[in-house]
Order: structure tokens, then sequence, then C-alpha cells
């Protein structure tokens, strides 16, 4: 024993330490309503289990420190607490503890999205932690390699680290296993294996409390949706309208036109026109005037409606209101947007001069954005103009038929698909997103998807070779932008030059100890008096149109935010881009 606990008596220390397990009870029964509260009671619990020489207890209230530093400053930062867990957990030989501290850190991994760095985190933790014994955190270690290879779309290694997971708990109640049960429905449902999906969801239910209502929600409306998907109308009505009428009753209105139109489209599957139009007159007086969103959802749910009467009047009328809405919609959600990036630039302007050049950096190109945008868009709302009037112009004349304005319809809703997407693309493309893994060839291919109307429109011949693709840390958004740089000065060189077989080609290798990237055109060579000096701010090769800062941003992002080397060399018909990026270790 230690000098403090000989002035107890072994029966003192027993009730010490009840008294303080009792501490950390509550502490976890207020974690949810009054984090702060709960706070106070854990760092209390750690700091008298160090006073009383407590290993046991010190280490529970630092693993449960540590859990609440997720979501609640403590005042110091959650790494200082997982490595004074990992440390403590050392020191005293606690192999759990120790893989506590692994899980912990995966969780801040998996938050900003470093998937590769987070599953090793876990790895790491089960060469801790007993596997007869530690079941329970195990388990957690299986269920979150799991998580990580479901947000990878690798459905199939996801399904088996839930299941080891899940055989785990076998003998625990069913209600801590909730969560992995739901994340293995959900992943049946993903994996459209509607069967498993709906056995699922359906075991979950007799699980939930009477209070649980959100949870009984979700559960009901994923019943519907696989009843619905597979033909079982009836089956999906009353799941639907159970959703509903909890809905109703606890006063949640977060979605509730969703679940109406849920229930007014499996109305439609039964061919139902009066209760479709009963549950749509109901549906509006819950709609809001400010949500363009249900407003979208209501306006489909009425085109469906009227598609099914044959009333072709109505279609058109609705997906005219339709158009506008969903117009109002972008140009809200892009002024949010916006707004959102002023604020956070200028707080980082506050905190970090530094980051006044990153701003400088993305307002000098935006005329060539906004050029952009107004490329994209021109042609698309040209042909919906055209296609507006010879509908009304058929309508006029009595000439529509089902197939005629089926045909229309359709194409205007791949027109606005197509424009919302386009908006929703250029509408991202300067926010500034956190260091992550990701694919060399995603951060092209989006790039080339924000240039593809102005390609398309100058016949350029693009093609790329991913077969070595690899995988790239940092920002996806920036990397973006540089690409989308190098394919615009090329498209810009292939016009002034006027080529007549124009050509762009993206190649990607892998090395041993490095990654190659190079974009190739063939617009004609740089000059010679240029190249030393061409990645310098303010110099440009096309004259007044240029800003001279395109290349020079490309240098910065590549040299200071992803730590390799860009570089071009003239060929016999153009130029090549060579971005030199180092291996994720």
């Amino acid at each position: 024993m230690n000098e403090m606990q000989d002035n107890y008596t072994p029966e003192e220390l027993a009730e010490i330490s009840e008294k303080l397990t009792g501490d950390m009870q509550l502490a976890f029964k207020k974690r949810g309503t009054d984090p702060q509260c709960s706070y106070d009671l854990l760092m209390s619990v750690y700091q008298q289990s160090i006073k009383f020489q407590l290993p046991k207890l010190e280490l529970n209230a630092l693993h449960a420190i540590c859990s609440i530093s997720h979501n609640f400053a403590t005042g110091k930062s959650p790494e200082y607490w997982i490595d004074i867990l990992k440390q403590r957990g050392t020191e005293f030989s606690d192999n759990l503890s120790v893989g506590r501290s692994y899980i912990h850190r995966y969780r801040w991994a998996r938050q900003d999205s470093q998937y590769l760095e987070a599953a090793r985190f876990l790895n790491l933790a089960l060469g801790f932690l007993d596997h007869q014994l530690d079941t329970g955190d195990v388990s957690a270690c299986y269920t979150g390699l799991g998580n990580i290879h479901l947000q990878l779309d690798e459905y199939d290694k996801a399904e088996k680290y839930y299941q080891q997971a899940l055989a785990l708990l076998k003998d625990k109640p069913l209600r801590n296993s909730f969560n992995l049960r739901q994340n293995i429905a959900s992943l049946h449902l993903l994996k459209k294996d509607y069967a498993k999906a709906w056995q699922g969801y359906h075991d979950l239910l007799p699980i939930l409390s009477d209070s649980d209502f959100f949870t009984r929600i979700m559960v009901l409306q994923n019943l519907g949706h696989i009843c619905h998907v597979t033909n079982q109308l009836s089956e999906a009505v009353e799941y639907f309208q159970e959703a509903l009428f909890l809905k109703l009753h606890t006063g949640s209105h977060e979605g509730l036109i969703r679940t109406f139109c849920n229930l007014i489209n499996v109305y439609i599957s039964l061919n139902l026109p009066d209760k479709v139009i009963e549950n749509l007159q109901k549906a509006e007086k819950f709609l809001s005037t400010d949500n363009l969103t249900d407003q979208i959802e209501i306006m489909q749910t009425y085109i469906k409606y009227y598609k099914m009467t044959d009333d072709l009047s109505s279609q058109i009328q609705y997906y005219e209101k339709l158009i506008i809405a969903k117009d109002k919609l972008s140009h809200k959600e892009n002024i949010v947007q916006i707004n959102k990036l002023e604020a956070q630039r200028q707080t980082d302007s506050d905190k970090d001069n530094g980051k006044v050049q990153n701003l400088q950096h993305c307002w000098s190109s935006i005329d060539e954005i906004i050029a952009m945008i107004t490329h994209q868009c021109k042609q698309p709302l040209n042909i919906i103009n055209s296609l507006m009037f010879n509908i009304k112009d058929t309508l006029r004349y009595n000439e529509l038929t089902v197939e005629y304005i089926e045909d229309k319809v359709n194409k205007i809703d791949e027109l606005t698909q197509y424009l919302s997407q386009t908006l929703n693309d250029f509408g991202s493309f300067f926010t500034e997103d956190n260091s992550i893994d990701f694919r060399a060839s995603s951060a092209v291919r989006r790039a080339l998807s924000l240039l593809s109307y102005a390609l398309n429109k100058e016949n350029v011949s693009v093609t790329t070779d991913f077969e070595a693709d690899f995988s790239i840390h940092g920002s996806q958004n920036e990397l973006t932008q540089v690409f989308f740089y190098l394919i615009n000065n090329a498209l810009d060189a292939l016009k002034s030059n006027e080529v007549s077989h124009p050509a762009v080609r993206i190649d990607l290798a892998k090395k041993s100890d490095h990654n190659l990237i190079t974009i190739y055109n063939n617009g004609g060579a740089i000059p010679e008096n240029l190249i030393d000096k061409i990645f310098d701010a303010y110099v440009t090769t096309k004259g007044e149109n240029g800003t001279g800062l395109g290349l020079n941003i490309s240098k910065i992002i590549i040299e200071e935010h992803f730590k390799g080397k860009i570089s071009l060399k003239n060929t016999n018909q153009g130029v090549v881009f060579i971005l030199d990026l180092p291996v994720i270790s």
C-alpha cells in the first residue's frame, strides 16, 4: 500500500471506490443532457482516483473523459487526454486502456475522413485488446472497420467486419447491438438485398422502447421503402401510415412532407387517385412557403398524380412551377454557400494572416469561374425555353399526345438536373475541405466534369490513363483547382492557336518513391523566354486576357500543401505539365 492508502482501512477504501464508481455512472447518464456536469464529475473521479491510488478507476475516468471530449470542450485538446490514457495505460501495464486510446484516435481520424489512418489505429487497438475478455471494445473495432469499408463502398468487406462484431455480442442484451444491427440492415439495403434488409429492420422494432419515437420512425420508413420497391404495397402503406402518425403525434415536422409523399407514391402505385389527392391536400397544410425542398417534393408528386390521371395541361403547369422552384433553390443554396464561405474566410483571416493568400487565390479566378458557369448553363436554358414553347404551341393546336408530353418533360427534367448539378459543382469548387485520403483520378474527373461543356464545344479530344491510379492525402478541392487551371489553360491555348485536332491527355503513373501526373495538350509550345518564370505571379501568355495567377496558385498548392513539385516542358506540338507528388506513407 502507498502512504495515502495507509491512512485508510480497506473498508474505507472500498467505500471511497464505490462512491467514485457511482459518480462515474451518474456522469455517464448525464453525458447527453448536461455534458458540463458530466465532465465535472469525471474530472473529480479522475483526481480522487489519483489521490487514493485507484488505477482502475483512474483509467476508466480517463477513457470516459476522452469520449466526452469528442463533442465537448474540456479545456484541453482531445489528443491531450488520449495521450494521457495511453501513457497511464502503459505505466500500469493495462493493455485495455492502451487499446482504447487507439480507438479514440480512430474516431478523430475518421471524423477528418482519414480512412487509411483510422483503419491503422483500429488494427493497433486490436493488437492490445484481449479478444476473449474485452469483447465490447473488440466489437467496436470490427464495427469501426466495417464503417470505414462502408464509407469506401466496399460492401462485402464491411459486412464481414460487421458480422465479426455481431458474433462477439451474441450473449449481450439485444439493445447493446442495436446500432450494429441497424448498420447491417442499411448495408443490405445499399446492396439491394431487400429480403435481408427487411428482416434486419423488422428485427429492430421489438428492441426499441416506447419512447424511442425518432428511431422507430426511421425504421418504419425504411421498411416502407423496402415494401414499396418489392411491390408489397399494402404493407408499405401500413408502415408509412404508422411513421406519419408518430411524426404528427410527437410534433416532429422535420421530414414530414417527405413522409407524406412516400405514402402518396404508394397510393399512386396502387392507382388510388382519391387517396392521392386527399393526402396531397393534407400535406399542403404543413407546407412552409420558405421550404423550397418540400415545395419541390410536393410539385413532383403532383406531376405523378396528373400523369396517373392523364391531365396533360396540369402536368405542364406543375413542370413550369418545378423549374422555377429548382432555380430558386439553386440560387438560395449558392447564396448560403457564399455567405458561409465569406464568414469562414473572414474568421480565418483574423486568426491566420496566411489564409488571406488563399482568399486572394480564390477570388483571383472568379471571373473565369463565372464565365464557365455562363457557358455551361446558357445552352441548356435555351433548349428548355424552346421545349416549353413547343409544348405550349402544340397545346394551342390540340395536338398533344401522351408520348409527346412524356418525351418533352423527360428532356426538361434531364436538363434541370444537369443545371442543378452544374451549379452544385461550381458552388463547392472553392469551399475548403479537410485533409483526406482520395484517389488522384477522382480529382481529375471532377475538373473534367466542371469543364465538360467548354471542352465539348471546342471538340477537344480528352484521353486519360488511370490504370496506375494512386491515393493522395490533402485537400481534394485544392488539387481539383490545380487540374482546373491546367486544363482550362490548355483549352485557351487550343482555341487561340486554332488547332485543327485539339487534344488533351492526362496520365497517372506510380513510381517506387513518388507518383506522377502528366497533363499534355497540343495547343503549341510556351515561348522560351517565359519558361523559367511561367509559374511566377502575373506572368501570362494570354496578354490582357490573362491574370497570370493560375499557374502561380497551382505551384503554391502543389509545393506547399502537397509537398510536391510542378514543372513543364515543351514538346513538338505543345506542352506537358508534370506533377510530382509524394507517396502516402
